[in-house]
């Protein structure tokens, strides 16, 4: 039947098309900064991730660009939760306006049914009872898969967000290692050179000439 012969008065008294375009672009707005406010947070990152291994402490520089983003996804979260908030509400709204609606044609069809054939009162109302009960029973389907859905995209999140972090530790451990390592080197070479100037000092120091008086006491 759809929508068909439901009264205007009841779908535009509890879901108005005005008020619903409103929450549309309520929601898109928000979805809209997020997905902006993300996207410029990982190109921050990614700058910074470039700019701090010109760093002398590489690691305490890529952690506050970490802890940055981390802060921006943390924000464009919120703002996505407030537009999903905005898509429930405006999902139970329909619904509520659905079965609003079906309730006005299953009490018209109920008057119907009962001027034209007493008999078939109990048939129709066990008939529009089956029907409210798959319509219940199809939206906990619905409802149960967007949550599952929901928490399937948070761990996928969570895991790539962890597999980030573990390839940023690890280059950056590797960074420090060479750090060392070549400081190492410095000293051991700065050491050599140092060795190296007072052999050659050593070796080129005069050779002492006697005196007239250790001339003689030597001739004696």
């Amino acid at each position: 039947m759809g929508t068909q012969g439901t009264p205007a008065d009841v779908r535009e008294a509890i879901l108005p098309k005005a008020e619903k375009e409103d929450v549309e672009r309520r929601s898109n707005e928000l979805k809209a900064r997020a997905r902006a406010m993300r996207e410029e947070a990982n190109a921050r990152h990614a700058q910074e991730g470039v700019r701090c291994w010109q760093e002398f402490l590489v690691s305490d520089c890529l952690e506050k660009a970490r802890q940055d983003q981390k802060a921006a996804e943390r924000a464009a979260g919120r703002l996505e939760a407030d537009a999903a908030d905005l898509d429930r509400e405006l999902r139970n709204r329909e619904r509520d306006a659905r079965r609003a609606a079906a309730d006005a044609r299953r009490r018209e069809d109920a008057v119907r049914a009962s001027e034209t054939a007493r008999e078939s009162k109990d048939e129709e109302r066990a008939r529009a009872q089956r029907a409210d009960e798959r319509a219940r029973d199809a939206q906990t389907r619905k409802a149960d898969a967007e949550r599952d859905a929901i928490r399937q995209t948070q761990r996928d999140a969570d895991k790539a967000a962890a597999r980030a972090r573990k390839a940023t530790d690890a280059a950056a451990q590797v960074a420090e290692q060479k750090r060392q390592n070549a400081e190492r080197d410095r000293r051991i070479a700065e050491r050599d050179r140092k060795r190296a100037e007072r052999e050659r000092k050593t070796k080129q120091a005069p050779t002492p000439v006697p005196t007239p008086a250790e001339s003689n006491v030597e001739k004696r």
